[in-house]
């Protein structure tokens, strides 16, 4: 019969198809071993952050989430001094609503308890497209994760190229791979990993937090990231909506309180949102979340006057801005963990203190000695 084996022959597997596996398999493991000098700062923040959330935060206290605003903005090992409370950093640069929830998760699913988890929503006021960040998914999730985006999404694509993305290398960083090739030809050197060296020694030494320096030439207003805040007829994207809803019904079913914070934005950024009215159908939105779920409270930082005087950029507060946020935010964690009660959804909105000329420089003050946010 045509096709079949000749008796007394065992069937062989083509010498060039095995071949051709091994020469994959050297290429991929070649590139994961050397994924230093192809990876992106924030991209290797994502996968870092994610095995910290499965091992090294059981004991925490507070967990916070969220993005670079959260990143640069709130001090664990500053809220540690000031209350005792054991707290760690799990936001990641350019975070999303599905890194939050995703994280949250594998958190919990470690064994993490926390009293009180903090997150920024930021990522809300602009549409998520997963595709995009593909490559930092493929870091972060999990295959349950990979699933879990295609599922929500409807777009099982997403599910198809994160998992491609977590088998081989090679896609996962083709346009880091790219990026590093075309900087060899111009005779240049575009791996981060000296930058890395010096992100991850402060990422453990301030429990995850990655507090900036005053950059030399000060304040910078970036026109790009500054308009694309600027939406008109916002409305939340059905995608974000779904993951806010998760994250925050695992952290109610769980007996967690959970604080929605807004971060402060420079001056410049509510001017050119104003004439949108983009704040105000944002904050229709926290309202109505705050209805559904009686264990969420916002502390708002958006108007306590937080100038460019202690922001890098639109969006970013310098170490001295995020002092005197960190210092008003651990005097609210002090109050909710010892034991005040929930208030009503229309008391469960409070505006952090005004900064009033506070630096930022001064020693930390203890909580003794503090006027402090107190959530009406």
């Amino acid at each position: 019969m045509s096709g079949a084996t000749p008796q007394g022959r065992k069937a062989r597997v083509p010498g060039g198809l095995l071949g051709m596996l091994a020469l994959v398999a050297a290429i991929e493991l070649t590139i994961e071993a050397r994924r230093l000098d192809y990876v992106l700062h924030w991209s290797d923040d994502w996968r870092r952050t994610a095995e910290v959330a499965s091992v090294g935060v059981k004991h925490c206290d507070v967990l916070f989430f969220g993005d670079s605003m959260v990143k640069f903005g709130v001090l664990p090992r500053m809220i540690e001094a000031r209350t005792g409370l054991k707290a760690y950093n799990l936001a990641v640069n350019a975070g999303t609503t599905p890194t939050n929830y995703f994280l949250l998760r594998r958190a919990l699913d470690a064994g993490a308890k926390p009293k009180v988890v903090v997150a920024d929503f930021f990522a809300l006021m602009k549409p998520e497209n997963p595709h995009e960040r593909m490559g930092a998914y493929c870091e972060l999730a999990t295959a349950r994760d990979c699933v879990d985006l295609g599922w929500t999404s409807g777009d099982w694509s997403l599910t198809s190229r994160s998992l491609l993305g977590k088998v081989l290398s090679s896609y996962k960083r083709r346009y880091d791979i790219r990026t590093g090739i075309m900087a060899a030809f111009r005779g240049e050197r575009a791996s981060e990993w000296p930058r890395l060296s010096v992100i991850w020694a402060t990422w453990a030494d301030q429990a995850g937090a990655q507090p900036l320096p005053r950059m030399p030439w000060g304040y910078q207003f970036d026109p790009v990231m500054a308009q694309s805040l600027a939406v008109p007829n916002w409305s939340c994207d059905p995608f974000n909506a779904s993951y806010i809803e998760r994250f925050l019904s695992l952290a109610e079913s769980k007996g967690i309180r959970v604080i929605w914070l807004m971060p402060p934005m420079s001056p410049s950024i509510a001017a050119i949102r104003k004439p949108f009215g983009a704040d105000e159908a944002y904050d229709r939105f926290a309202r109505s979340v705050l209805e559904r779920h009686p264990g969420v409270e916002i502390l708002d930082a958006r108007n306590s006057g937080y100038d460019d005087s202690v922001h890098n950029d639109v969006l970013h507060l310098d170490h001295r801005g995020a002092k005197i946020m960190t210092a008003d935010l651990s005097d609210v964690l002090a109050g909710m963990i010892r034991g005040r009660n929930a208030a009503a959804p229309a008391d469960r909105w409070a505006a952090l203190p005004p900064v009033n000329g506070r630096s930022g420089d001064e020693p930390a003050r203890s909580l003794a000695d503090s006027g402090g946010a107190t959530v009406r």
